[in-house]
C-alpha cells in the first residue's frame, strides 16, 4: 500500500517501473493521476487550441504513397529506381544539384510497413509536440529535422538511397525530450508511458530496419534526432504561456538552423566531390560523350587520387578515343590501387 501525496488516501501502486522522469510523481493514486492528466490536457489545449499540422503531414505521406502504388510501385518492397522517381534521397544526385530530394524524400516511404510505423509514431508524438511547441514552430521542427536527417545520410554515405519520415519523426522525439528537460514540464505518467513506448517501438524498428535493409541509412535517424534536440532546447516555451515569445528570437533560431543546414550541405558537397564527378563521367560515357567523360574522371581523380574506379573508367574513355597509351596508363594505375587495397586487406 502507498499513500497518495495529492489526496492522502491509501492505494495499491500498479506494478512496473518508478517513473521515467524525476519531475513526475510516482506516489499518486489512479483517480488523482487521471485528474492530473485531464488538467495537463486542458493546459495543452489552452496553449494550442487546434492541432492541424500533424494530420496534414500524415495525410500528405499517405497521399504520396497511394500515388506511388497507382504507378505500379510495390506495396511492401519498392525498388530503388522506383523510389528515386518519386524523390528519394540519393546523395550522388542530391549533391549534384537535385537538392529538392532532401525534402521530397521525407514524404516517400519504402513500403506499407515503413509508412505505418512512421505515421503511427508521428500521430502519437506529433499531436503532443504540436500542442507544446505551437503549430508553426512544430512544423519548422519537423521539416528542419527531416532536412537534417537527409543531409546526415548524404554526408555519411552518398551512395545509399534513403527515404521516409524517420529522420523528421526522430527530430520530433528529440524536440519533445529537450522540451521536457529544459522546460521542466511535469508530464502525467500515463502520457509519458504511452509516448515512451511509442518512441522505443519506433526507434527499435527503424534501427533494425536500417541495418537489415541496404537502402536505409541510420545516419538520417541520428541527424534528425540531433536537430530535434537542438531546436527543442531553443524553442521550448513556458506552459502555461506567461508572455508572448519574441518573434525576433524565434526568427533568429530559424535563420541559424537554416544556415547550419546550408553549411552542412556545402561540406557534404565538398567532401564527396570526387564521387559526384565520377558519376557525371559515367553519364557522359553512357551517352558516348568521351571528352566530357575524360574531363569528369580527371576531376574525380584530382579530388581523390586513390579513386581506383575513376582511373579504370578514365582508361575506358581513353580507349574509346583510341588514345591507347593514356588508356593503358590509367588502367595500370587502377590495377595498382586495387592491388594496394587487397594487400592492406590481407595484412589486416
Amino acid at each position: 500500500m502507498a499513500t497518495c501525496k495529492e489526496c492522502g488516501q491509501e492505494f495499491t501502486p500498479a506494478s512496473g517501473g518508478s517513473g521515467l522522469m524525476p519531475s513526475v510523481p510516482i506516489d499518486t493514486c489512479p483517480e488523482c493521476a487521471k485528474s492530473a492528466e485531464a488538467a495537463f490536457q486542458s493546459l495543452l489545449t489552452e496553449a494550442t487550441p487546434r492541432v492541424f499540422i500533424t494530420p496534414i503531414i500524415i495525410a500528405l505521406n499517405i497521399v504520396v504513397f497511394v500515388a506511388m502504388l497507382a504507378t505500379g510501385v510495390s506495396f511492401f518492397a519498392p525498388q530503388s529506381d522506383q523510389l528515386l522517381k518519386w524523390g528519394a534521397d540519393y546523395g550522388i544526385q542530391t549533391l549534384d544539384g537535385e537538392w529538392r530530394r532532401l525534402l521530397s524524400s521525407v514524404f516517400v516511404h519504402i513500403g506499407a510497413l515503413h509508412l505505418f510505423l512512421n505515421m503511427w509514431c508521428l500521430w502519437n508524438l506529433g499531436r503532443l509536440a504540436e500542442r507544446m511547441f505551437g503549430n508553426w514552430t512544430f512544423l519548422a521542427l519537423y521539416l528542419l529535422s527531416g532536412l537534417g536527417g537527409s543531409l546526415a545520410s548524404v554526408l555519411w554515405d552518398p551512395s545509399i538511397v534513403s527515404a521516409g519520415a524517420s529522420g523528421a519523426v526522430f527530430g520530433v522525439a528529440g524536440g519533445l525530450a529537450a522540451f521536457w528537460y529544459f522546460g521542466k514540464i511535469a508530464l502525467p505518467r500515463s502520457i509519458i508511458k504511452r509516448d515512451f513506448t511509442s518512441i522505443l517501438t519506433f526507434v527499435g524498428y527503424n534501427l533494425v530496419f536500417g541495418f537489415a535493409i541496404g537502402i536505409v541509412n541510420n545516419a538520417a535517424h541520428l541527424g534528425g534526432l540531433l536537430v530535434g534536440l537542438a531546436l527543442g532546447a531553443l524553442l521550448h516555451r513556458p506552459l502555461p504561456a506567461t508572455a508572448a515569445r519574441s518573434r525576433l528570437r524565434i526568427g533568429l533560431i530559424y535563420v541559424g538552423a537554416a544556415l547550419t543546414l546550408v553549411l552542412m550541405a556545402a561540406f557534404a558537397r565538398k567532401t564527396h566531390e570526387s564521387v559526384i564527378s565520377h558519376n557525371r563521367g559515367l553519364r557522359c560515357l553512357e551517352n558516348k560523350f568521351n571528352d566530357c567523360a575524360i574531363e569528369e574522371f580527371n576531376r574525380a581523380i584530382a579530388s581523390d587520387p586513390a579513386f581506383a574506379l575513376a582511373h579504370h573508367n578514365l582508361g575506358v574513355a581513353y580507349m574509346r578515343k583510341e588514345n591507347y597509351e593514356q588508356a593503358i596508363n590509367a588502367l595500370k594505375k587502377s590495377l595498382e590501387l586495387n592491388l594496394e587495397v587487397g594487400a592492406r586487406a590481407g595484412l589486416s
